[in-house]
């Protein structure tokens, strides 16, 4: 008989959650840098005009998001041929460390220029922890969900990822509202870095309760497990990692142009402040979280390629004009609420497009080398377009002087990424994963 997705949630909830958990919490740690950039722009580059202290902080923010494809690499290999398992302990491990110790960092008030290095090193090490978390929970959920529900059950994992969003909103937001702008500044900044500690302990906690794969037993037992999966992956699957590039490449672009850097244009060209952006993030999230899931099972009853190239039009459609309506409304010094109704759909229009992406990615790769192919060529595309998203929004702005250059920026890549996949995606909805 074929049960129902209510009937597979409902049984394996705690599998899912166990699972998932931890991708929440990486991106809770790793959300938490972007939400107070303009805090530590003061706090990391006092002497630099404000534009530019900015810039350096999105370098550095950059600068974690550069050494994913390395953590991709090596976290990809070690799941392909030691177990999925072990690296999603370790990933949450390495992350929540990380944060930690950003929670206790000197500012340049106190140690100079070291405490800009110090900086640089924990955003590399966070780099390199969520460059094997994200792409190895997705296998390993979509790896044993049941086919008919493949699209809804890998949606998860990007669910997963905006709760760790959501949950560093509402702690930014909790500290920005008990604490004055002054003693944010001084110290109640750290509050939330300090509070990975409890994360990581739960995340690794719950973590080692989680049995191995099946696709990967199975393919231990057979002795099908390969010494070098990423020489497989780019002898025989390199269409698929170049597809999966593609894919990421828009979906990184556009979820940190609205997460990380809409959330310092609207402080920088209008009067919202901190707070108030925060306050906006939480309301998409919510939202978002709910369309990304539905997106992921429209795509098990309609199929893959056709909820994608939707998405893909839709954004190619109304960013720009959401964009422009925006800029408008900062100029008249509205209500935050009247930026929300702008900020809705406009997120609504990137969630709906990452839904099925999970899943899709997966059945792109053959299991041999599923983690390591997918790891690199997502992380290489988060890496450089999803990271660089802020820096290269602020250098338009700034070298163009439109404040709504970002929005051309992203309408462009659309254009591209959806024009490549007419003639390239082909629909795996209804196929058995890759052996």
């Amino acid at each position: 008989m074929s049960e129902s997705l209510t009937y597979y949630l409902q049984r394996y909830w705690k599998f899912y959650f166990a699972s998932s958990i931890g991708t929440a919490i990486e991106f809770y740690d790793y959300s938490l840098y972007g939400y107070f950039a303009t805090v530590f722009a003061h706090l990391f580059f006092p002497k630099q005009s404000e534009v530019s202290a900015v810039l350096s902080v999105f370098a550095i923010f950059a600068a974690g998001y550069i050494t994913r494809p390395l953590g991709g690499l090596l976290w990809g290999h070690f799941a392909d041929t030691k177990g999925r398992r072990k690296i999603l302990i370790l990933s949450v491990l390495f992350m929540g460390g990380a944060t930690t110790l950003l929670g206790c960092l000197p500012t340049y008030a106190t140690a100079g220029v070291w405490a800009t290095i110090l900086l640089l090193l924990i955003r590399i090490i966070q780099g390199l922890s969520v460059g094997g978390e994200f792409m190895d929970s997705a296998v390993y959920l979509v790896e044993q969900a049941p086919k008919k529900w493949r699209g809804s059950i890998g949606a998860l994992v990007f669910c997963a990822g905006l709760i760790g969003f959501l949950v560093a909103s509402l702690v930014t937001l909790a500290v920005t509202t008990v604490f004055t702008s002054v003693q944010v500044h001084a110290w109640a900044w750290r509050i939330p870095f300090l509070f990975a500690s409890v994360t990581l302990v739960i995340g690794v906690l719950i973590r080692l309760k989680l049995s191995e794969s099946p696709r990967f037993e199975q393919l231990k037992a057979q002795r099908k497990l390969l010494k070098l999966p990423i020489k497989e992956a780019f002898m025989s699957q390199k269409l698929a990692m170049l597809k999966c590039f593609l894919l990421i490449w828009f979906e990184s672009l556009a979820f940190y142009l609205v997460m990380v850097f809409l959330t310092n244009w609207q402080v920088a060209f209008g009067k919202v402040n901190l707070h108030k952006s925060m306050e906006i993030i939480c309301v998409l999230l919510l939202v978002g979280g709910i369309v990304q899931f539905v997106s992921g099972v429209f795509s098990d009853l309609l199929g893959r390629r056709r909820v994608i190239l939707t998405g893909l039009l839709l954004s190619f459609l109304f960013v720009t004009p959401i964009f422009w309506g925006m800029l408008k409304l900062l100029q008249m010094d509205v209500s935050m609420w009247w930026l929300l109704l702008l900020q809705i759909p406009l997120f609504m229009i990137i969630t709906f497009y990452a839904g099925p992406l999970p899943t899709l990615m997966v059945e792109l790769f053959t299991a041999q080398s599923c983690c390591t192919a997918l790891s690199v060529s997502y992380n290489v595309a988060a890496g450089i377009f999803g990271g660089l998203t802020p820096l290269v929004c602020t250098w338009l702005i700034k070298s163009t002087g439109v404040k709504i250059s970002p929005a051309y920026y992203m309408t462009a890549v659309g254009l591209v990424v959806t024009v490549i996949m007419i003639f390239s995606l082909q629909e795996s909805y209804k196929e058995p994963l890759s052996e």
